[in-house]
């Protein structure tokens, strides 16, 4: 089913999902049947305090930390259940359905934890409505390019 892009975030009585294929408990193969997790966003403030206070002592790679800023949106349970975002669910939508009952994309999966733990770190999205703009003008863009080629 189609998606939309959020202009605007409200996460008022929303129910948020992440549809994906990712690996289902951080090993082995990506899952065979598209899978949809319900995720309850979090602040960035609270998702900053539990990677900075991670087992793992945050996330280092690449001889950088990683870090929330403003343009991420994280969401997870805190390691009440085993949802999370994993291995092959990058770049897929972070959803909402409206009581119109359309899907509206709030994030994009961008990174979480290395072990696929919801208890270690939350999952974090790029927050698509302030990168909206450049979304929309390069899909015209490219539809352009394509349409004079054709």
């Amino acid at each position: 089913m189609p998606s939309r892009l959020v202009a605007a975030i409200v996460f008022t009585n929303l129910h948020f999902f992440l549809p994906g294929w990712g690996q289902m408990f951080g090993e082995g193969e990506p899952a065979a049947i598209l899978q949809q997790a319900r995720m309850p966003v979090v602040s960035n403030g609270a998702c900053a305090a539990k990677l900075d206070t991670s087992p793992n002592g945050g996330l280092h790679t690449d001889n950088r930390t990683w870090i929330v800023t403003s343009k991420m949106i994280c969401a997870g349970d805190a390691g009440k259940t085993k949802t999370n975002g994993c291995f092959g669910d990058s770049g897929g939508p972070f959803q909402c359905k409206t009581s119109a009952g359309q899907w509206v994309v709030h994030g994009i999966v961008s990174w979480g934890d290395p072990d696929c733990s919801s208890s270690n770190h939350y999952t974090v999205f790029t927050r698509a409505s302030v990168f909206r703009k450049w979304i929309e003008h390069t899909i015209e863009t490219v539809y352009k390019r394509e349409t004079k080629q054709n």
